[in-house]
């Protein structure tokens, strides 16, 4: 063999040990070694950076949140102390809005407790917030729990800045029965309802500058003695204290998951998972309002503007409607007018539900020019989705349901921490694991919801990741 023929076989040996090592030194970085990865770069065997859609999910049993791309592979990540209290929200700054769990920081709160206790130690109470910076840094925090009250699911931002969040609230065994519950589905743990929180951030903190309560709007026909008895179809736009179970927890028998603003008609949609509704109230009243049935934009106070997914509730259990059984993540379609969830459906034999496979629902609601909503026949309609989309999944619990821009739908098998994407049809794109160095090795895979954004998204932009508009 030449000297020549030598030197270039050495040279070809080289090069080779060089990308071995390269490859090795990749494989072994661990996910706290950079936070940003480079779009540049292979994030897998046959997977690149996919830019034009980007996934928020922030894992229940970790502290690190993370955004990937639509392939789900990791293109940035925040790191906190604490594991996650549900779902967090991507600032125009390229910040994480990011809600702590209190489940290891006060084991014996009584919202901790009582879920530890039913064995459900996949639910992290929230209570901690936290603005963590592009570099991870903790630009704000702010503290609201005690043993009375805890936030829980999400915290979300609304136009003006300001924080919107569902919250616990305790009361006693003897306040629900005072409420017009049936003593027999009062536990000694008594039983919590609902508020919503808008909250301001401050220098030093926060302040509450809204709030709205389920107390303040119930309707009962059990206990005639009680102040807010009356006929369940005569108050539709009430809440029935008695229709509530909490399958899993007596006391959380409502159990809003989300809340969610609508700028055009400054209006809140929400859905209880234990009453299979979608409920939509009014954000322009003050808090003395809030708790009234008068004032506001559409004068109805505090009351509900329109429901959907359950007449049951209402006295109405022969309208022929389309019956929700446990709900997850409504949105607002604002180019269509229309709503859009997840829903679980899971068998519910007080309706004679068999259950099946989650879906996506979409509806167009009957909303007047003004945002007021309309009923026909004694309920809210419409009888039919105008869209069902079969997730080809049975998940009991949590959810997504989210039209990105380009019509494509966004939802999961989050118990699983799957994504799924449906065309606006309802037919399943499809179906992917989310970054399986998340899910591998931990207690809990669980995933709340998953949070799309574009491309163009000014959070995205920030992190030097997307493509800006043209």
């Amino acid at each position: 063999m030449s000297y020549k023929s030598s030197l270039l076989i050495l040279l070809l040996v080289l090069s080779l040990l060089f990308v071995s090592c390269g490859k090795k030194g990749q494989e072994t970085k661990t996910q706290e070694d950079t936070m940003v990865l480079s779009t540049d770069q292979d994030q897998g065997e046959g997977n690149s950076v996919q830019t034009d859609k980007f996934i928020l999910y922030a894992p229940g049993a970790f502290k690190t949140t993370y955004l990937v791309d639509a392939s789900n592979q990791p293109v940035y990540q925040w790191t906190s102390t604490y594991e996650a209290g549900q779902s967090a929200f991507l600032l125009d700054d390229g910040s994480l809005l990011r809600p702590g769990s209190i489940n290891n920081v006060t084991p014996d709160n009584r919202f901790v407790a009582a879920y530890r206790d039913a064995e459900i130690d996949v639910f992290n109470i929230g209570g901690i917030f936290e603005r963590i910076t592009k570099d991870n840094k903790v630009a704000w925090s702010f503290k609201y729990y005690s043993d009375d009250y805890a936030p829980h699911h999400l915290v979300t931002v609304i136009p003006n800045g300001n924080l919107l969040f569902p919250v616990w609230r305790y009361h006693t065994e003897e306040e629900s029965i005072e409420l017009g519950r049936d003593p027999k589905h009062v536990s000694s743990g008594g039983l919590w309802m609902e508020s919503l929180i808008e909250m301001r951030p401050t220098d030093n903190g926060a302040e509450i500058v809204w709030e709205w309560n389920i107390k303040d709007h119930l309707i009962q026909d059990f206990d005639e003695t009680k102040a807010n008895y009356g006929q369940l179809k005569d108050h539709p736009n009430r809440i029935d204290i008695n229709w509530g179970r909490g399958y899993n927890l007596s006391e959380d028998f409502i159990h809003v998951n989300s809340a969610f603003y609508i700028k055009e008609y400054d209006q809140i949609v929400m859905t209880s998972y234990h009453y299979s509704e979608l409920w939509v109230i009014d954000h322009s009243t003050t808090t003395k309002e809030a708790a009234g049935k008068t004032g506001g934009r559409y004068g109805r106070g505090g009351e509900l503007l329109y429901r959907w997914g359950n007449p049951w509730v209402y006295g109405n259990e022969d309208s022929g409607q389309f019956l929700l059984s446990a709900v997850h993540d409504p949105k607002w379609v604002a180019e269509k007018r229309h709503f859009i969830m997840y829903d679980n459906n899971v068998a519910d034999p007080s309706r004679k539900l068999k259950g099946g496979n989650s879906m996506v629902v979409e509806i167009a609601p009957p909303i007047q020019p003004d945002g007021s909503y309309v009923m026909e026949g004694g309920i809210y309609g419409p009888l039919q989705p105008v869209m069902t989309g079969d997730l080809g999944v049975q998940a009991t619990s949590v959810g997504t349901a989210q039209r990105m821009a380009d019509g494509t739908i966004l939802s999961c098998d989050c118990t699983a921490s799957k994504t799924i994407w449906i065309d606006e049809a309802g037919k399943i794109i499809s179906t992917s694991q989310i970054w399986e160095n998340t899910t591998k090795d931990a207690d809990s895979i669980q995933v709340y919801r998953l949070v799309g954004y574009a491309k163009d998204d000014p959070g995205v932009l920030a992190l030097g990741l997307g493509v800006p508009k043209k």
